[in-house]
């Protein structure tokens, strides 16, 4: 995005598709991924307001098997401590977590897109790999 124009994503086809591709066709956070992830990217991508509730959502994801396992822990961690704003963060949460089955599924419709999105409007496409 550094180098795109914030006017007219029309004008910007890279940007246009990353737009397209970041609203309709997310890939998901597995639970892994989240134990694995900096707290400031935990912060920024769940949008929490301070780095002690990335930290926290960290920890959970680090001891937990299942997400549902994942959202009950965090859930409790909302209630005992109010000043994490937890509690404001789980449905975006819930949205953005999904299975290794999910994400490879999601990703497949990424790609997909992005085919359709570069395909040639004469019959050649220039399918990714």
């Amino acid at each position: 995005f550094a180098n795109s124009r914030l006017d007219n994503p029309f004008t910007d086809a890279v940007k246009l598709t990353s737009c397209l591709l970041f609203e309709y066709y997310p890939i998901p956070f597995t639970l892994k991924e989240l134990a694995e992830a900096t707290t400031q990217k935990i912060k920024d991508a769940f949008q929490l307001k301070t780095e002690e509730a990335a930290a926290k959502m960290k920890e959970i994801a680090g001891t937990s098997e299942h997400i549902d396992h994942f959202l009950q822990k965090l859930e409790g961690a909302a209630e005992r401590e109010p000043e994490l704003q937890l509690g404001k963060a789980l449905a975006r949460v819930a949205k953005r977590l999904g299975t290794e089955a999910v994400l490879l599924e999601r990703m497949r419709e990424a790609k997909e897109m992005i085919d359709v999105l570069l395909s040639s409007p004469y019959g050649e496409g220039n399918e990714l790999p």
